[in-house]
């Protein structure tokens, strides 16, 4: 008797494997869910899904779109996924006749498309598939497959990681040589998805599009940032850590904290106070970029698990000796506090106060963990005031020299694209991830650099003894030569001393040691931003000293809007600008109806009123010409000038017309 479903011939290996990663039928995890959704955004697609192929059933680990949790293997169409090496793709169930009696496509969900990418291990074995479904015919292009692939790889490494986590979580050890391995594995792709969605948020886009690369945008910030810290984890247990000591303000550490914190407070509707003792020195020796760390991570927790109230960070300046300075750091909470008995617990890896609490706020578990360790590494140590239902309060004291000599360089403003700032000098890039050169390629085109790409550490070779370059981009895992060896190659042998700029999915300070001692002048990790890249390579070449301040220049009647942008974008983050325009579109027709309705009646009090409310608005975006245009309007309407009120409010209609069009077309990324 025949099988109801097709059977690889690696079957029973296959459902080994399976069984080897442990992960049917456990809870959903946030990592899983964010590629699934990060899949419907950039596919569009309505269903998305991580499905598993056990003996008899097709099991989602993660599916969005769909209240299901596992199907019949005999109906599943991933069961063809999995017999397949590259992307199985059927464009019309309806006239398929392997599909075209099937449930799924005769009852619910109406499946109509499908496409999925095998989860296939270097082993050749499949344990399942990253799928997507639509309720209408399509027919994804080679860019699109290519994105589903990239997808399923990373969802793929990030069972594989998992898996990993287990065997630590029972051993208590972190194998350095796998997270190294499987960091760069999944950073490297990691790396085009942020950075081509950074591109595409410097465009001209709706509301809509907006949203979708936002989503985007957070989807992939937690997947690097789960990555970041199980490495952190894994450099801290084996010591690897080494704090440095660099002029920093704390007050100013503080302020980009709460911008960087804002858009979530604001999300759910919670005030992200502080209070910073006056005492404070200027500027202190430390490491600005772990106590950052520590503070992040204690106010995205304290956010995270507040649902009312305030989130407040408070330094006080404990103690001063000569050239000494005790400051104690608060976070402070209204969230739903600590039971007595699970204060301690909530330190240790991979724990939190409660197991239903990972399931219903999400997190890793390592938080908390990291920063008692830093706060040790610092010499301090964490300490936890909480009661359940009444918030919590986290505080540690640091010690800091003080920092007198240092002066602060001013931050540069963007330049103007359209100049070729990169003159006449040419750049390598020896790197092998297409993805990767398709996106520094961009980034450099940007910025009118002339680039080659090698893909190899040989072909970079073979084009240095053609061409003459100004720099190289040297990834360090390359096949047929590596970053290493053919650094070793271009300073030995070739002996130049063109500036190389080592580049790595490792972000371990221990892999730019290893840099710098083979004979590179820098070091960049992956996933790096356009501002990174430029600005490492622009240091390199020698333009440093560039004017980078020079100033986009608008048409004069555009002044007032490119300064909103610029006021709302330095004060409060890219995320204000986004909710600012989508209230001043929505809102602003309105404001024009009404005043145009009060002219039409000559109704000055109505006026009156109406420039008074615009004023206010106005006046907390920072338009200077609109406040000016109104409080003038509300003037002559309160002295009874007819004529001049009239006059003044068709010149304030214009003007609100004009900031309608110049917000929808505005570039706020």
């Amino acid at each position: 008797m025949g099988n109801k479903f097709p059977i690889p011939e690696n079957e029973s290996a296959r459902l080994r494997k399976l069984q080897y990663y442990d992960i049917l039928d456990t809870e959903a995890e946030a990592m899983f869910d964010d590629l699934t959704k990060l899949a419907a955004q950039i596919l569009k697609v309505p269903i998305s899904a991580i499905s598993l192929i056990d003996e008899n059933r097709q099991w989602f680990k993660s599916i969005i779109g769909l209240d299901a949790r596992e199907t019949s293997r005999d109906i599943s169409f991933c069961q063809y996924t999995i017999m397949d090496e590259d992307v199985f793709e059927v464009p019309d169930t309806l006239i398929d006749k392997r599909f075209i009696d099937n449930p799924l496509v005769t009852g619910e969900p109406e499946m109509r498309f499908y496409s999925g990418v095998p989860l296939r291990d270097n082993e050749g074995i499949t344990i399942g598939s990253f799928c997507v479904i639509d309720r209408k015919p399509r027919k994804f292009n080679t860019e699109q497959q290519n994105l589903l692939k990239l997808l399923a790889n990373t969802a793929l490494k990030l069972i594989q990681l998992r898996r990993e986590r287990i065997e630590v979580e029972k051993l208590s050890v972190l194998k350095d040589e796998f997270i190294s391995n499987m960091s760069h594995e999944i950073r490297t792709p990691l790396n085009a998805i942020m950075g081509f969605n950074d591109l595409l948020r410097k465009t001209p886009l709706n509301m809509e599009q907006s949203n979708y690369l936002n989503t985007i945008n957070t989807a992939s910030q937690n997947l690097k940032n789960i990555i970041n810290d199980i490495l952190d984890v894994s450099k801290l247990d084996g010591n690897k850590i080494q704090l440095e000591e660099r002029p920093l303000s704390i007050a100013a550490l503080v302020q980009h904290i709460v911008k960087l914190q804002s858009p979530n407070a604001r999300a759910k509707k919670i005030k992200l106070l502080t209070s910073l003792d006056h005492e404070l020195p200027q500027f202190v020796y430390g490491d600005e970029t772990r106590l950052s760390q520590i503070l992040n991570n204690l106010v995205s927790n304290a956010l995270k698990f507040t649902e009312q109230g305030y989130v407040e960070i408070r330094t006080l300046v404990t103690s001063k000796e000569i050239g000494i300075t005790n400051i104690t750091f608060e976070v402070k909470d209204t969230g739903i506090g600590i039971s007595s008995e699970k204060k301690q617990k909530i330190f240790e890896r991979f724990e939190q106060a409660e197991t239903s609490t990972s399931r219903l706020y999400g997190g890793s578990g390592l938080g908390l963990s990291i920063v008692k360790k830093l706060v040790a590494l610092y010499g301090g140590e964490i300490h936890l005031e909480s009661e359940e239902g009444k918030g919590s309060l986290f505080s540690f004291e640091l010690k800091f020299k003080d920092c007198t000599e240092f002066q602060p360089q001013i931050e540069t403003l963007k330049v103007d694209l359209t100049e070729n700032l990169f003159g006449e000098h040419k750049i390598l890039l020896a790197e092998d991830n297409f993805h990767n050169q398709l996106l520094a390629k961009s980034y450099f085109k940007r910025w009118g650099a002339e680039i080659t790409i090698a893909e190899n550490g040989k072909v970079a070779i073979e084009a240095l003894l053609k061409n003459d370059y100004d720099i190289i981009i040297m990834d360090l895992q390359m096949p047929v030569m590596d970053g290493f060896i053919t650094t070793n190659k271009i300073r030995r042998e070739l002996k130049l001393k063109i500036p190389i700029i080592g580049c790595s999915a490792n972000s371990e300070s221990l892999e730019m040691k290893k840099c710098l001692a083979a004979g590179m002048n820098d070091y960049i990790s992956k996933p790096y931003s356009e501002e990174e890249l430029i600005q490492t390579t622009f240091k390199n070449i020698g333009l440093n000293q560039l004017n980078l301040g020079h100033q986009e220049k608008y048409n004069e009647d555009y002044d007032d809007f490119s300064i909103v942008i610029a006021h709302l974008k330095n004060t409060y983050g890219v995320d204000m600008i986004y909710d600012t325009k989508e209230f001043f579109l929505k809102r602003t027709p309105l404001d024009i109806s009404e005043i145009q309705l009060a002219l039409d009646k000559k109704d000055l009090l109505s006026l009156k009123n109406k420039a008074h409310f615009i004023a206010g608005t106005m006046g907390a975006l920072n338009f200077q010409k609109g406040v000016e245009l109104a409080k003038n309007l509300e003037e002559m309407a309160r002295n009874n000038q007819l004529a001049k009120s009239i006059d003044l409010a068709e010149k304030l209609i214009l003007h609100l017309k004009n900031a309608i069009r110049c917000f929808e077309g505005a570039k706020v990324a």
